[in-house]
C-alpha cells in the first residue's frame, strides 16, 4: 500500500497535468463544455482526468477503494503484440497474473440522459483564441450498440469530413469560400452512445452563424439526395487502405484490439472490419443521416452547437 505522501505527490502530478492539457487550453475547456452538455447525467459528460475541484479533494482512501474495487484480473484485458505464440503468452500470463485474486467487481451500469427541452448552445470566449470555431455535436449509436449503423456512419464521416476532398471542405472552403477549414468525424469505439462532430473555422469577415447555416444545408442535402455509388466505393477503398496502414506496426493493432474489446466489440468485428465495410450501401448512409443528423427533426437529446470566439469579438 502506498504511503499518504506518495498519494499526495501523485495527486499534484495529475493536477499539473490537467492544468497543462486543459485549464491552460481554451479549446480543451471548450471540448469539456461540449461533452458536458451532450452527455447530460452520463459518465461521458465528465472529463476522463476529472474536474479540478474534485481532483483537489482526492484522498488515499479514495484511491485505494477504487483500486480494490476495479483492479482485478477478471476486469482486465491483456493484449500482446509481436513475434509470439499463443502458448507462450498464456504461460507468461499465468505466471505473472495467475496468483492474483478474482474480485467481485460491480456490474457495469450506466445512468441515462433524460429528454432535453430546447436548444443546447455553448458560447465561450477567450483572449488567446485567434480564430473563431463552430462545432455541432450529435449523439449516435456506437459500434457496440448498432454495428451496421456504425459502419454506415464511418463511411458517412469519410465522405463528409475525410480531408480536403470531403463534401464539407469542398463546399464551405473551396466553393463557397466562407471557411478556412471544415470537417466531420464519427466516434463510435465507446461503450454507450457515440458522437458525430461537425466543425468549421470562418474566413475573415464571415460569422459563425453563416457557417452554422452552411453546415445544416450540407446535412439537409445529404438527407435529401444521399450519396453516389462513386462516393461510396471510393470512401470504402480509402477506409480499407487506412485499416491496412494502421496495422503496419506493433503498437497500432494492439491499441485497436484492446480498445475494441473494452468497448464491447468482438474480435471478429475488429478483424473483418475492412470486409464488413463492403456491405454498407448508399441507402444505409442516407438512412443513418436521416436518423441521427437531421437538423430539422426533434430529438429527445438534441445536438449541441458550440461557438468559440476571441474575447474581443464576444464583447462587441
Amino acid at each position: 500500500n502506498p504511503p499518504e505522501s506518495e498519494i499526495l505527490s501523485e495527486r499534484q502530478v495529475i493536477l499539473e497535468e490537467r492544468a497543462q492539457r486543459t485549464d491552460n487550453n481554451p479549446q480543451a475547456r471548450f471540448g469539456e463544455q461540449m461533452d458536458a452538455a451532450l452527455y447530460t447525467n452520463h459518465p461521458y459528460g465528465t472529463p476522463v482526468i476529472g474536474w479540478r475541484h474534485e481532483m483537489e479533494d482526492l484522498t488515499r482512501e479514495d484511491a485505494m477503494d477504487f483500486y480494490n474495487r476495479w483492479y482485478a484480473p477478471n476486469n482486465a484485458i491483456l493484449v500482446v503484440s509481436g513475434d509470439v505464440t499463443g502458448e507462450e503468452v498464456l504461460a507468461l500470463a499465468q505466471k505473472i497474473y495467475g496468483g492474483l485474486e478474482v474480485a467481485d467487481t460491480p456490474k457495469r451500469e450506466r445512468t441515462l440522459s433524460p429528454p432535453m427541452l430546447g436548444e443546447n448552445i455553448i458560447r465561450m470566449s477567450h483572449e488567446t483564441i485567434r480564430e473563431p470555431l463552430i462545432q455541432m455535436a450529435y449523439r449516435a449509436p456506437s459500434m457496440r450498440q448498432d454495428y451496421k449503423t456504425a459502419l454506415a456512419l464511418e463511411v458517412l464521416g469519410d465522405i463528409m469530413g475525410g480531408g480536403s476532398s470531403s463534401r464539407l471542405y469542398q463546399s464551405l472552403v473551396v466553393e463557397q469560400k466562407i471557411a478556412a477549414n471544415a470537417g466531420l468525424y464519427y466516434r463510435g469505439d465507446i461503450w454507450d452512445d457515440g458522437e458525430v462532430l461537425l466543425y468549421a473555422t470562418p474566413l475573415p469577415e464571415q460569422d459563425l452563424e453563416t457557417l452554422r447555416d452552411a453546415l445544416h444545408a450540407e446535412l439537409r442535402k445529404l438527407i435529401r439526395d444521399g450519396i453516389s455509388d462513386t462516393e461510396l466505393s471510393e470512401s470504402i477503398a480509402r477506409l480499407q487502405a487506412g485499416a491496412i496502414f494502421a496495422r503496419d506496426s506493433l503498437a497500432g493493432p494492439a491499441m485497436l484490439v484492446g480498445r475494441a474489446i473494452a468497448t464491447g466489440q468482438s474480435l471478429d468485428q475488429v478483424e473483418y472490419w475492412p470486409q464488413n465495410l463492403e456491405h454498407v450501401t448508399a441507402r444505409d448512409v442516407q438512412n443513418a443521416a436521416k436518423l441521427y443528423l437531421n437538423p430539422d427533426a426533434p430529438r429527445d437529446i438534441p445536438p449541441v452547437i458550440g461557438y468559440l470566439t476571441p474575447e474581443t469579438e464576444a464583447a462587441q
